[in-house]
C-alpha cells in the first residue's frame, strides 16, 4: 500500500494507524520508534513526530513484525525469533527518548507468541490480534482457544478504566470492549470443554454447541481447541 495508513495521534509520541487489513501502533520518541503490527514501508506515509517531521523506516528501531525490514522485537516462540534483534521471554521495556514503552507476552491466544505493547504514561495498550473490532479475536490457524480467556485476563490487568486500546484490526476500543471479548472467548473455551468431554466429532462441534460467533469465524479455532483439549484430573477430597 503506497498511500499510508490513516494515522491518528492518541498522545504525545503515540499514534494509531488504521489499514483495511490491520491496525498499527507507532510510538515515536526522540531516540527511537517502535511499530507494533504488520506494517510495510508504505504504511508509514503520513506518520510524523512531535515536530511534524515525517517518520520513515530509517527511524524505526523496533518492529514486532518483519514487513518493515527494521530490527525485530518478538517473543521467543515466534517463528522469526532466529532473525530478531531482541527476543522477549515475558517482558521488555525501552525508553525511546521521552516515551517509555513496554512489550509483554501475556500468554498464548491468537498465536503462541503474542506481544502486547503498552505506553503507561499515555494509558494506551496495543493488543495485536488478541483483540479485534469487531470480533472474533484472532481465531486463526495458530490460535490457542482454551488459553485465550486467561491470556486476555493478563491483558486486562495492564489496563485502567480509561485505557485506550488499539486492537489488531478496526478502530480503537476501551477496556469494556476487551472485557466483553474475554467473556466471548470464555464461552468458546467452556463449550469446547463440554463437547470434548463428550468426545464429539470436530465436524459436529459447531452444530452441537452454543457459540458467540458464526460457524465460519470458528472454522479454524474449533478443531484446534478440540485437539488441544486435555481432560482435567478428577477432584480429590480430603477427609
Amino acid at each position: 500500500m503506497t498511500g499510508g495508513a490513516k494515522w491518528t495521534r492518541l498522545a504525545a509520541g503515540v499514534h494509531v494507524g488504521e489499514l483495511e487489513r490491520a491496525t498499527l501502533l507507532a510510538v515515536v520518541g526522540t531516540e527511537g520508534v517502535l511499530v507494533h503490527g504488520p506494517a510495510e514501508p508504505g504504511d508509514l506515509v503520513g506518520l510524523v513526530d512531535e515536530g511534524g517531521v515525517p517518520v520513515g523506516v530509517d527511524r524505526v528501531t523496533w518492529a514486532t513484525r518483519p514487513g518493515l525490514g527494521a530490527p525485530l522485537l518478538v517473543q521467543e516462540d515466534d517463528p522469526v525469533a532466529g532473525e530478531a534483534a531482541r527476543v522477549v521471554a515475558s517482558v521488555f521495556a525501552v525508553d525511546l527518548g521521552g516515551v517509555y514503552v513496554e512489550a509483554v507476552h501475556p500468554g498464548r491466544g491468537a498465536t503462541g507468541a503474542d506481544l502486547v505493547v503498552s505506553v503507561p504514561l499515555a494509558d494506551v495498550v496495543a493488543t495485536g490480534d488478541l483483540v479485534r473490532n469487531p470480533g472474533p479475536p484472532g481465531y486463526g490457524a495458530d490460535c490457542w482457544p482454551l488459553e485465550y480467556p486467561a491470556t486476555l485476563d493478563m491483558v486486562l490487568g495492564a489496563m485502567t478504566a480509561r485505557t485506550v486500546v488499539v486492537p489488531g484490526r478496526g478502530p480503537v476500543v476501551d477496556r469494556e470492549f476487551v472485557e466483553d471479548q474475554r467473556q466471548e472467548a470464555l464461552a468458546v473455551a467452556e463449550q469446547v470443554d463440554v463437547l470434548a468431554s463428550r468426545r464429539v466429532d470436530p465436524a459436529d462441534a459447531y452444530a452441537q454447541g452454543t457459540w458467540p460467533y458464526a460457524e465460519a469465524e470458528l472454522e479454524q479455532a474449533l478443531p484446534r481447541a478440540l485437539a488441544q483439549w486435555v481432560p482435567r484430573p478428577p477432584a480429590t477430597h480430603s477427609h
